[in-house]
C-alpha cells in the first residue's frame, strides 16, 4: 500500500481524501490518503518525518511557500506559480496550473481581475500574465501580501513590463471604470455558512462575454457563478480543477502507471459532484407569476437532478384537506399565508434537498422572502413569463379567478414583477420558444457547474 496525504492548517473540511480515494480506485492503486493538520510552528519537527514516511503529499494554506526550505528543489511548475502544492521525493511541484489550464480560459488581449492573494491567486495570476493579458488588476484585503505576490509572480513569469501586463494592486474593491474580461476569484467569499455573498464590487462587472472562474464548491453552485450565468457571462466552477490537479499529483507520485487522464477525470468528477451535492447542494426555489410554468418545470428539473419535488400549493391542499379557495374563504389571505409560510419553513429545513414550486404570491410576503434568504441552502430561480404568454396560458382556468379580469390581471403582473426580480438569484425567460424541458435542462446545467 502507498501512503499519501495533505498538509495544511487548519484543514477543516477537505475533499482531497474523497477525491484521491476515487482516483486510486479508478486506476487500480492500493493506497491511502490522510489529512495532516500541521501548525506553522511545528513544521520543522513534522515535515522531515513526513518526507521519509509518505510516498507523496499535497500542500495547502499556509504551507504552499513555507514547505520550500524543507525540499531538495522545486520544479519549473512550482517556480512558475511561486508556490508548491505537491511533493514527491523531496521535489516540489504545482499541479494546480494544469488543473486550471484544463478550462481553456483565453487571456490573450484580455483585462483580468484577480480577487485575493493566496496560493491559488498566485497560480491564476501567473497563468494570466503568461497567457498574454494586457491589463491585470489584483483586488485583495491584504495589501502587503498582494504586493509581494505580484512581485514574485512577475519575476517568475519573466519578461519586461513592456512585454507583460504589469499587475496593479487596487485595494479590496475593483477600481471604478475597470471593465474586466476575465474575473478569477481566489477568496472564500460565498462559502458556507454565507453562501448568498459574492465578492464586493464584482456584480457590476458581470456582463455577456465575461469569463468568471470561482473555485468554491460549497455550495454548488456558488452565488457568484449563479449571478455570472444570470448576466450572460461564461461561468466555470472549481471542482474540475480540484479533481484534475489531484490526478496530476497521482501521475507524479506513480510515474510507472499509465493513467487515462480524461477518462479518470470524467468518472471521478461525476462521482464527487454527486457526493458534494448531497452535502453542499441547494434547494431550488422556483418563483414567478401565474402561468410561468413553475410546476411543469419543477417536476422535470427534480427528475433530472434526482431531487424531491414539492409544489407548495399542492402540499397545502393535501395537508389541510381542502382547496386553496376554501382556505381563503374560511381564514382569509392572512390565514392562508401563515399555513404557506409554515410548510415552506419545514421543507427548507429538511436535509432532503428539493425543487420547490411556490405560489405566485409567495414572495410578496416579507416573511417568506426572509425565510428563504435565511436558508443557507436555498437558491431562487425566477421563471419570467411575458404578460401576454401568461394570459394565454391561464385563460379559462376556473382555478385562477384573478386571470379572468385582464386589466386587474395585468396590474397584478406589473406589481409583482419587480418583487420577483429582486427576490431571485437567477432569471430565465419562459415563452413559446422555451419548453418546460428546455428550461429544466438549462437549470440542470446551471446546478451541475
Amino acid at each position: 500500500m502507498k501512503h499519501f496525504g495533505l498538509i495544511g492548517h487548519p484543514l477543516g473540511h477537505s475533499l482531497s481524501p474523497q477525491i484521491h480515494a476515487a482516483i486510486m480506485q479508478e486506476i487500480g492503486l492500493d493506497g491511502e490518503y490522510k489529512l495532516y493538520d500541521i501548525a506553522p510552528e511545528n513544521m520543522a519537527k513534522e515535515i522531515p518525518e513526513l518526507l521519509k514516511k509518505l510516498d507523496g503529499f499535497n500542500c495547502t494554506i499556509p504551507h504552499k511557500n513555507a514547505i520550500v526550505p524543507f525540499l531538495d528543489c522545486v520544479s519549473d511548475s512550482a517556480k512558475f506559480c511561486t508556490c508548491v502544492n505537491t511533493v514527491y521525493k523531496g521535489v516540489g511541484y504545482n499541479t494546480d496550473i494544469l488543473g486550471f489550464g484544463s478550462y481553456g480560459i483565453a487571456f490573450t488581449g484580455k483585462r483580468v481581475l484577480v480577487l485575493g492573494s493566496g496560493g491559488t491567486c498566485r497560480m491564476m495570476l501567473a497563468a494570466a500574465l503568461a497567457g498574454g493579458a494586457i491589463e491585470v488588476v489584483v483586488a485583495a484585503r491584504n495589501g502587503a501580501t498582494a504586493k509581494e505576490m505580484i512581485s514574485a509572480v512577475v519575476e517568475a513569469v519573466g519578461g519586461s513590463v513592456a512585454e507583460i501586463a504589469m499587475p496593479k494592486y487596487c485595494g479590496e474593491l475593483p477600481p471604478d471604470g475597470f471593465e474586466a474580461d476575465v474575473i478569477l476569484n481566489g477568496t472564500p467569499v460565498g462559502m458556507f455558512p454565507h453562501p448568498h455573498a459574492i465578492p464586493a464590487g464584482v456584480e457590476k462587472l458581470l456582463r455577456p462575454g465575461v469569463v468568471v472562474f470561482d473555485p468554491i464548491y460549497n455550495p454548488l453552485p456558488s452565488n457568484l457563478l449563479i449571478k455570472a450565468e444570470d448576466s450572460g457571462a461564461e461561468a466555470h466552477a472549481g471542482l474540475k480543477m480540484l479533481v484534475r490537479q489531484a490526478i496530476e499529483a497521482q501521475r507524479i507520485w506513480n510515474p510507472e502507471l499509465a493513467i487515462d487522464v480524461a477518462l479518470v477525470e470524467a468518472k471521478v468528477l461525476a462521482q464527487i459532484k454527486a457526493a458534494q451535492r448531497n452535502v453542499f447542494g441547494r434547494h431550488i426555489v422556483l418563483t414567478g407569476f401565474m402561468g410561468s410554468g413553475k410546476s411543469s418545470v419543477g417536476k422535470e428539473l427534480a427528475s433530472m437532478l434526482g431531487l424531491r419535488f414539492v409544489d407548495l400549493d399542492v402540499e397545502i391542499e393535501a395537508r389541510e384537506g381542502r382547496s386553496i379557495p376554501e382556505i381563503f374563504a374560511a381564514e382569509g389571505e392572512s390565514g392562508f399565508r401563515a399555513i404557506e409560510t409554515a410548510i415552506a419553513r419545514e421543507v427548507l429545513a429538511s436535509s432532503e434537498l428539493a425543487v420547490i414550486a411556490t405560489g405566485g404570491g409567495f414572495p410578496i410576503q416579507e416573511a417568506n422572502r426572509r425565510l428563504v434568504r435565511d436558508c443557507s441552502q436555498a437558491m431562487v430561480v425566477y421563471l419570467d413569463v411575458p404578460f401576454d404568454e401568461a394570459a394565454r396560458r391561464v385563460a379559462g382556468d376556473a382555478h385562477r379567478p384573478l386571470a379572468q379580469d385582464k386589466a386587474r390581471f395585468e396590474a397584478l403582473y406589473n406589481t409583482r414583477k419587480p418583487i420577483y426580480e429582486a427576490f431571485a438569484d437567477f432569471k430565465i425567460t419562459t415563452n413559446l420558444n422555451n419548453s418546460s424541458t428546455d428550461i429544466a435542462k438549462a437549470l440542470a446545467r446551471l446546478v451541475d457547474k
